[in-house]
């Protein structure tokens, strides 16, 4: 093949590699059938020497000699010799090669891979005006669903990206297909930034189209982002809207789909009633049930991870321990989230037996696989500042001064809710002081409106307004935490998003009753 591409005789190719050889350029890998130059830095001087154009003549005769190799290798260094020979060479063919690249590593889940690929191809394919702007606004969206399967906050910048394409081309079912693909992750749909929420009202704007099960996807889309609007009627409105659409679509995809944002809605809303291990379980088996059927490893571990966090919530062990080998096995392949969900799983259950050192051990893989999706590091400072307040060993005006810095280095970047929340506990910090002014000046007006929150907001605000409460003699803060709270008697106050099991419910009641004169504190 080189000397096909050389343009000369083989016995002119091996005494050149020879040559090479002896002058410590290049040297005999696997097992002396292929050569490779010793460094990068000598392969980019040689190649710099060259002409662009020569460059490119020869990257031409390489496509050409592996036109008829179809192997996962030779599709790839075919794409690269494609791209490189430009502008000789057919332009769409290269974009095509660079495509086909993608598809491949998308196949074999190497999407960070792939989605350089589609990246190049669209890149390519903007310089050509034959090549039509949905299939250039296609390759974006391709680029974007790769990078948000690894969970990379890059994804976000390539599907706006290709939200602004679509609508720009008024393809109304493209940009429903970009916001759902940027919506639905594992391991959290609620987890993106503000520039989502526009791009799904004008979606939703759009005419309802024939295809009921995009449209089943879209709304169930919307219900995830109703929930961090600050709408929970909607949200649920939304949601029931979304399932009636998926059950007479009868689309798996759709019902996955749907299926998520239903566990999120819930998690992020449901109250914390006698009912509510209960539906938990059921949202979980339904996810795991259609996981398996699809064959969908990240759906798998979303259940197997909400599985074991709602057994830790209800101090079920037994099933958490069950859950968590689910999840540790990865019976349809590994995935990010499913390392991270079982590393901050084992981190609580260290933490039920007050141990830091094990605690800590057992997130650090979640932390180091952390650090690589959050845009900030804040998320993970501030998990780190509400373990040390659960085992109280730190000086709380250290703690309160560590949270702000964190949510400092977090400003415009986290979901809005969220701020009153950490309000709160910077609130609950300043009590523990004994600044009871302070304490107070931090609390967020109207704090008790927190509260119309279930699920996982509505836990967080309830454990620190107990705090405050209890600290400050806030009775009417004090009776409304508590109502809150008495339905989850029983239960664990876990979150799995902030890592971390703050004490039991029973715990905050007590904080509560004392603070409206019931028991003596």
């Amino acid at each position: 093949a080189l000397a096909s591409i050389a343009h000369t005789d083989l016995s002119t190719v091996l005494d050149a590699i020879a040559h090479a050889e002896r002058a410590g350029v290049v040297r005999a890998v696997s097992y002396g059938t292929r050569y490779a130059f010793v460094h990068d830095l000598a392969r980019e001087a040689i190649y710099g020497t060259l002409p662009a154009m020569d460059r490119a003549a020869i990257h031409l005769r390489a496509a050409a000699e592996l036109a008829d190799r179809d192997d996962e290798l030779q599709v790839a260094a075919r794409a690269h010799h494609a791209l490189a020979a430009l502008p000789l060479g057919e332009l769409a063919d290269a974009v095509a090669l660079a495509t086909a690249a993608g598809d491949r590593a998308r196949d074999r889940l190497a999407f960070e891979e792939a989605a350089r690929w589609y990246r190049k191809a669209h890149d390519v394919a903007s310089a050509d005006a034959t090549i039509r702007p949905r299939a250039r606004t296609e390759l974006l969206l391709a680029a974007g669903s790769a990078l948000r399967s690894v969970l990379s906050p890059r994804a976000e910048d390539v599907l706006a990206e290709a939200a602004r394409a679509a609508d720009a081309i008024h393809d109304a079912e493209l940009l429903k297909r970009v916001v759902i693909t940027w919506t639905y992750r594992h391991g959290g749909a609620g987890v993106f930034g503000p520039g989502l929420r526009p791009w799904v009202h004008r979606a939703l704007q759009a005419p309802p189209d024939h295809d009921l099960a995009l449209q089943a996807r879209l709304v169930g889309a919307a219900a995830i982002v109703a929930v961090h609007d600050d709408n929970p009627t909607r949200a649920w409105e939304l949601l029931a809207a979304a399932q009636e659409m998926a059950a007479s679509a009868a689309d798996d995809r759709a019902t996955m789909d749907v299926a998520i944002a239903e566990l999120n809605v819930f998690s992020m809303l449901a109250p914390a009633d006698r009912t509510w291990g209960k539906n938990a379980k059921l949202i979980s088996d339904h996810i795991e049930d259609l996981a398996r059927q699809m064959h969908d490893a990240g759906a798998l571990a979303d259940a197997a991870s909400w599985r074991a966090e709602v057994a830790l919530r209800m101090s079920d062990l037994p099933t958490a321990e069950h859950a968590l080998t689910l999840l540790e096995s990865a019976p349809l392949g590994p995935t990010v989230v499913g390392q991270i969900g079982a590393s901050i799983h084992r981190g609580a259950i260290a933490g039920l037996w007050a141990d830091l050192a094990a605690l800590r051990a057992a997130t650090a893989p979640a932390h180091r696989l952390a650090a690589a999706i959050d845009v900030t590091d804040a998320p993970v400072a501030w998990i780190d500042v509400l373990h040390r307040h659960v085992f109280g060993r730190d000086d709380p005006a250290d703690l309160e001064a560590a949270f702000a810095a964190a949510l400092s280095r977090a400003a415009g970047k986290g979901p809005t809710q969220y701020i009153p929340i950490f309000q709160s506990a910077m609130a609950a910090l300043a009590g523990e002081t004994g600044d009871l002014q302070r304490a107070q000046k931090l609390l967020p007006r109207a704090s008790t409106s927190l509260l119309r929150w279930g699920g996982t907001l509505g836990g967080l605000a309830a454990v620190f307004l107990s705090e405050v409460a209890a600290a400050c003699a806030l009775p009417e803060l004090a009776d409304a935490t508590y109502r809150w709270l008495e339905p989850a008697t029983g239960q664990l106050m876990y979150n799995a998003g902030m890592w971390t099991v703050f004490g039991s419910a029973d715990h905050f009641l007590g904080r509560c009753a004392s603070a409206l004169g019931r028991i003596d504190d």
